[in-house]
């Protein structure tokens, strides 16, 4: 234990309790000291049993300090911002502890010939010195290093013994230091606050409450003394958590007795007085000389220093190796201990303790407010990993002591504190544009942000939606890849997918593996392709899921993403796919066309992309139209889709148009006139047109298509037979089946008129073909309403009228709206 008590005794032992206590007790009052001793207890102290919990929840075996536990926690980007300030701030407390040294040094200890006519000058010259000399003994062997260190508490702590006997036998000093009273004196005299009363040379003296506690409350921030000796010392979980608490509680004691006897042996006018022509007043009290307590003071400035040197170097390599804001070439002990002795000559350079002891502060401050709210957040959401070992604390607790933290930082300094909260802000965005890939930390970030979403979503559960709460969330099939790799239609997809993002909800990508499940498990493709999808919404910047599914077919696949994917209100409701390649396997077709068959049965909109490799990725489109066929309303997600798409910068500057189908019986001017007002009511700046899909007559390109498909099923039939018969009858079926399929083209061979219903739909897709191609040649895009595949209706049929109705169109996305829009 005593490898945490001391350090961190001896930081607590500090400049301020020999320099500017007994100016604060006369300023506070006895009463008012102990208030401040108090309130700055209750930081340390809930900081303290928060740091314990951290430490014994397996957070004490890589040396690093407070960014070790910090960026464990709450991840890389706050450890790392949070790190690197209180590495600045323990460089800087060297400097603290130097000035003060040299404070009392030149004023009271060298002769005045040795001393500069200006004081900060002199302040440098020896503080300078004094740090050259510390940092020698840096590179002494470890164990010669620790001696120097005991020696120093040693002397500290000797020296505040001998002090409190002086102050208690100050009664021999009664008649050669006026002003000292003796013991017991008369405490309440100075039990209250002595604003504006005047000192020892009639001078009054008036400070704000704000300043009294600044100066004060430095006296206790050492307690990071001891967390800064893990991966060192043994069984930290225990060594810690009772070394740093042992020494909160000693020095309580020793500042609340040496505050109450001060008050008592000691006149106000006297605590009041700044500086006396005799000495420094703590060490004129000590007994048996002066001397002891400028020996004291001096150790208790050099051995803070010394600690808060080797604490930084620490906290810096940890830093290092951890490659935050690529810092790892510092990972060496040379090169830290350069770095660190830069940070801290500068310090010492600027010449005055009260310009750099506020930053220290503010920077201490702010390590214990993240300390005890990642505490906090740890015991709130009540994560898995939160299994500590030390059981004296409360996530209340730890939740009062980073609100006093925070708190302290606006009293003490509101403008110091906005810095420092700028600063640490500037690295997080930093380290979070880098965005570095680590398997550590986080897990209390993680935990708040899973419970917080969890509570979300259970509460939109209890609120039924509207139909005006609609939005597109969106999952998107991958081309389905039987072998590694990622067929180029995928990137078209994922662009197209970014450039629909501004509309929010829900986005899934999903890629299906048509494999063996067991296959495909033990050739780990699911890890390769899920990482590569990963990499690939990361490259696109599109906020969606990544998803990979071994199926036994298309259908089987696509059907099960739509039932399982999402969770609550966040489940999708539009299916995105790629148009399919022309294909002889009849197989593929039908699970095509199931899928697009279950997915509608499901309620959901299905958005069809053809000429998917002709989409653009991130090419702006100059000019040019989106033109809208609107054959079938079905709630306005026509309309919404293509101005959707607008609002991206690849898509801004077309024009949208809108293409309302009629038929010869309809009132073609009535319907542009509701088209008008729907599009005004809808708010979609859009150009409203009527076109007549004109007679139902048999086109001869129509009747063609349909012989021509109905060959193309003989054909298909007879390769599927042909490929399970034995060899001999396969190639006569073979055969047979090629000798229709030219008859079929010749049109005094066809011997049977194709059948009607096939017939008046193929006609309509032609038709409607031929407007798109007369009136949107040029269009950059179309959109055109899906039809339904009719559950009793050919798989084959559906994707040939599907092909004729696209026949020589660049690039056209067709959708089917689930009906449950409203624009």
């Amino acid at each position: 234990m005593t490898g945490v008590l001391l350090p961190c005794l001896q930081n607590i032992f500090g400049i301020i309790l020999f320099v500017r206590l007994p100016w604060v007790v006369g300023m506070a009052g006895v009463s008012g000291a102990l208030i401040f001793l108090l309130m700055a207890v209750i930081c340390t102290l809930t900081t303290a049993l928060s740091m314990s919990a951290m430490v014994a929840n397996g957070l004490h075996s890589q040396a690093g300090g407070a960014y070790y536990l910090l960026s464990r926690t709450l991840g890389r980007e706050v450890g790392g911002a949070v790190g690197l300030m209180f590495y600045l701030s323990t460089s800087i407390a060297v400097a603290t502890s130097i000035l003060g040294c040299m404070e009392v040094f030149t004023n009271y200890v060298i002769p005045s010939e040795w001393v500069f006519s200006d004081p900060q000058m002199t302040a440098r010259v020896y503080g300078f010195s004094a740090l050259c000399l510390l940092m020698s003994a840096l590179f002494l062997p470890p164990r010669w290093m620790h001696r120097v260190g005991f020696a120093l508490i040693l002397l500290v702590c000797s020296g505040l013994i001998l002090i409190v006997v002086g102050i208690m036998a100050s009664n021999r000093l009664v008649t050669s230091l006026p002003g000292v009273t003796g013991f017991p004196g008369h405490l309440s005299d100075n039990l209250h606050p002595g604003q504006g009363e005047p000192d020892l040379y009639g001078r009054a003296q008036d400070v704000p409450w704000t300043k009294l506690f600044a100066l004060f409350f430095p006296c206790v921030t050492g307690i990071m003394a001891g967390v800064n000796k893990t991966g060192i010392v043994r069984r930290a979980e225990r060594v810690i958590p009772t070394g740093t608490l042992a020494a909160i509680g000693t020095s309580t004691l020793v500042y609340a007795a040496v505050i109450v006897l001060l008050g008592t042996t000691v006149s106000g006018a006297m605590l009041r007085t700044r500086s006396y022509p005799e000495g420094l007043l703590m060490a004129l009290l000590a007994w048996p000389h002066p001397a002891v307590g400028y020996t004291a003071t001096v150790a208790a400035t050099l051995g803070p220093a010394l600690q808060c040197l080797m604490g930084s170097v620490r906290v810096l390599r940890a830093i290092a190796k951890d490659d935050i804001l690529s810092l790892y070439w510092l990972n060496g002990r040379y090169k830290a201990l350069g770095v660190t002795f830069t940070i801290a000559a500068a310090g010492v350079l600027a010449g005055s303790l009260d310009v750099v002891a506020p930053v220290t502060t503010m920077c201490y401050l702010l390590t214990y407010a993240c300390i005890n709210l990642a505490t906090a957040l740890f015991g709130f959401t009540n994560a898995v990993v939160w299994r500590p070992t030390f059981r004296f604390y409360h996530w209340t607790l730890s939740l009062l002591g980073g609100v006093v933290s925070l708190s302290f930082m606006f009293v003490l300094s509101w403008l110091g504190a906005v810095l420092a909260l700028v600063g640490v802000y500037i690295v997080y965005k930093l380290l979070e544009f880098r965005g570095a890939e680590v398997n550590w930390g986080g897990e209390g970030m993680w935990s708040l942000r899973l419970q917080v979403a969890q509570a979300k979503l259970l509460d939109l559960e209890q609120h039924p939606q509207t139909p005006r709460m609609w939005r597109p969330q969106i999952i998107a099939f991958m081309a389905p890849e039987h072998n590694d790799g990622v067929a180029a239609s995928s990137f078209h997809i994922l662009a197209f997918l970014a450039q629909l993002k501004k509309s929010g909800g829900l986005s899934v990508v999903c890629r299906l593996l048509i494999k063996p499940f067991e296959e495909a498990v033990k050739a780990n493709q699911i890890e390769r392709e899920t990482s590569m999808m990963r990499a690939m919404v990361r490259k696109f910047d599109v906020n969606a899921f990544a998803e990979v599914l071994v199926c036994a077919s298309l259908a089987d696949g696509i059907t099960a993403c739509v039932q399982s994917a999402g969770i609550g209100v966040l489940r999708p409701n539009t299916v995105v796919m790629g148009f399919p390649e022309r294909t002889t396997d009849s197989q593929k077709i039908r699970d095509f066309v199931q899928a697009v068959r279950n997915v509608i049965l499901f309620g959901k909109a299905v958005l069809l992309l053809r000429g998917i490799r002709d989409f653009p990725i991130d090419t702006p489109v100059n000019g040019g139209c989106i033109d809208v066929y609107w054959v079938v309303h079905d709630g306005g997600i026509l309309a919404l889709l293509p101005w959707l798409l607008k609002r991206h910068a690849v898509w801004r500057r077309c024009t949208l148009r809108i293409f309302a189908v009629a038929q010869m019986t309809d009132n073609s001017i009535q319907m542009k006139k509701q088209l008008v007002e729907s599009l005004a009511a809808m708010r979609i700046d859009a150009e409203a047109i009527v076109l007549e899909l004109g007679d139902y007559d048999i086109s001869e390109f129509a009747y063609e298509c349909t012989m021509n498909l109905e060959a193309r099923q003989e054909l298909l039939r007879s390769l599927e037979e042909a490929a399970g018969a034995p060899r001999n009858r396969s190639v006569s079926n073979l055969n047979r089946s090629m000798s229709s399929f030219h008859m079929s083209h010749n049109p005094v061979a066809m011997r049977h008129p194709p059948d009607k219903k096939k017939l008046d739909f193929m006609n309509t897709s032609v038709k409607l073909n031929q407007l798109m191609r007369q009136h949107s040649s040029d269009a950059e895009l179309i959109f055109c309403n899906l039809p339904v595949p009719a559950p009793d209706q050919n798989a084959i049929d559906y994707l040939e009228y599907l092909d004729v109705l696209c026949h020589e169109l660049r690039r056209i996305v067709l959708v089917k709206g689930s009906g449950m829009e409203l624009i």
